[in-house]
């Protein structure tokens, strides 16, 4: 469709969109694929995003998340280190 009909908020989906946060919650689990997960959206939503573009919007809010992992700790409770061991002679 080139133009929106006059009623449609520029930007909005026309589609229901699945919870993107469950869908990340649910690929951890062993053994569950987009594929899997897509197919049970497709029943819900018969005229729901196809496959291609399900994963498209997944990968985009997906980017969206922090990649930082914060780690609280007390001071002087734990030491790291990224310098290997120098191994004894």
């Amino acid at each position: 469709m080139l133009y929106a009909d006059p009623g449609t908020q520029c930007g909005s989906r026309r589609k229901a969109e699945p919870d993107w946060a469950h869908v990340d919650h649910e690929l951890r689990r062993p053994g569950v694929t987009l594929m899997l997960l897509w197919e049970e959206y497709r029943q819900r939503e018969p005229g729901g995003y196809g496959y291609s573009r399900w994963c498209e919007l997944y990968r985009a809010w997906e980017g969206r998340l922090s990649p930082t992992m914060r780690q609280a700790h007390r001071a002087g409770s734990a030491c790291s280190s990224t310098m290997p061991a120098k191994p004894s002679s």
